[in-house]
């Protein structure tokens, strides 16, 4: 998972994040396209939860949590609190939202507060505003338990377009190095110890590598 391109317009602040040139495996148009929407999902919620708890769900991403002395006391009088978590009118994070493309999908605020979404981003490098990053730049990734788990999500999708495959897969495996190679088949390239994860987490697979007797090559 990475980002793919910037856009920032007037009614547009958004990161496109690529979801399936890494993988080895072929995937039919079914699962992408639950791959969208389940990935786009949970990174609005994980966005949002960041936010409300005035942190950033991108790896190393900045959020300065004082407001200016003037902000916090109009914020105070709206709201009733002094949080720096983008919610003021709500407007923004009412804008925030996915869009699927080709390779992916885009995440960001889409509508009239797309110019405010990029002052605290500051993707365009030209903002004088306090950096709050909710959205990854280019060369920038989520918070690793974030990237983890939208592996663990693809992964399970990917493996439930398998199980009819599965007692072939794993017919001809006799060693650790077959192993590896037979879960990659089924999740993807994933480091070894994602795959034993996405291995125990699946039912189907894990019932195959049992019933073959397979388990200590997992």
């Amino acid at each position: 998972m990475k980002v793919k391109q910037v856009n920032i317009s007037g009614s547009e602040t958004s990161v496109e994040i690529d979801l399936f040139s890494d993988l080895a495996q072929k995937i039919s148009k079914d699962q992408k396209a639950q791959i969208k929407s389940e990935v786009g999902d949970y990174l609005l919620e994980q966005t949002l939860l960041a936010v409300s708890e005035e942190k950033s769900p991108v790896s190393g991403g900045a959020w300065k949590k004082t407001l200016s002395k003037e902000y916090a006391k109009r914020k105070m009088k709206d709201v009733g609190n002094k949080k720096a978590d983008l919610q003021n009118t709500g407007e923004l994070l009412d804008e925030l939202s996915t869009v699927e493309t080709s390779n992916g999908i885009k995440i960001g605020v889409f509508g009239e507060r797309a110019g405010a979404a990029d002052g605290h981003n500051n993707l365009s490098g030209k903002s004088i505003l306090p950096e709050r990053k909710f959205l990854p730049g280019e060369g920038q990734s989520y918070k690793q338990n974030i990237e983890r788990e939208v592996n663990r999500i693809i992964s399970d999708i990917l493996a439930e377009g398998q199980d009819q495959n599965l007692k072939e897969i794993f017919a001809d495996v006799t060693t650790k190095a077959d192993m590896k190679e037979a879960l990659q088949e089924i999740f993807g390239d994933l480091s070894p110890a994602e795959l034993r994860l996405a291995a125990f987490r699946n039912k189907n697979v894990l019932d195959v590598i049992e019933e073959d007797d397979l388990l200590d090559l997992l």
